[in-house]
């Protein structure tokens, strides 16, 4: 079910789509992106907790489940995490952009 989102939480999410741009997928910037993350969840939480009715919610949890766990994983060297951060950011964006369409990087 596609729920309509307030015009607030879409200039938001917006919001977060360019600051995900904006700080890279660097490790020094990771706890930003996780941040940005639980924002998005919380937003979409406030349409319902239910996975079944919020597609959107259910996307993120999805992602967090697969990408976002994978970031958390050891690795020997920096470059290597940070590959799977960027795998990670590019999931988040993707998800945000497709479903605003209008939200566009900066």
């Amino acid at each position: 079910m596609d729920l309509e989102v307030s015009p607030l939480h879409k200039h938001r999410l917006a919001e977060i789509y360019k600051e995900l741009h904006r700080i890279g997928s660097k490790e020094s910037t990771f706890l930003s992106i996780e941040s940005l993350l639980y924002e998005t969840i919380t937003i979409a939480r406030q349409y319902g907790n239910d996975i079944n009715e919020n597609d959107f919610l259910r996307q993120l949890k999805l992602l967090e489940e697969t990408d976002y766990k994978e970031t958390q994983e050891k690795y020997r060297k920096s470059n290597q995490r940070e590959l799977v951060i960027k795998r990670f950011m590019r999931q988040f964006k993707k998800l945000i952009s497709d479903r605003y369409k209008y939200v566009t990087a900066p």
